[in-house]
């Protein structure tokens, strides 16, 4: 019984800070100026980050090569407010959770 209650208490742990995490990318996307040209789910000036995302799984990118993706795809100028590539790999991983 022990174990269990220990399971579920571990389960409800990582799916509280999976959100938590999830909010903070959405935030950083938000303040890098990232929503300026996309949307969740709508196109605007750039791709639907959904519609990104079921790229980037169909071709296999993630990590180093979705960064190296992302800055092929972006301008330099759009990318200025990032501050890092562990700002993309933050951003990306929320962008393939969707």
């Amino acid at each position: 019984m022990r174990k269990q209650l220990l399971a579920a208490m571990l389960a409800g742990s990582m799916a509280v800070t999976g959100v938590a995490l999830a909010q903070d990318a959405q935030k950083l996307a938000e303040s890098s100026g990232c929503l300026k040209c996309h949307t969740v789910d709508k196109k605007k000036k750039g791709p639907a980050f959904k519609t990104s995302a079921a790229e980037y799984k169909k071709k296999g990118l993630s990590g180093d090569k979705a960064v190296a993706a992302m800055k092929e795809a972006h301008e330099a100028d759009d990318l200025k407010n990032l501050k890092s590539d562990a700002d993309l790999k933050t951003i990306l991983g929320w962008v393939l959770s969707l």
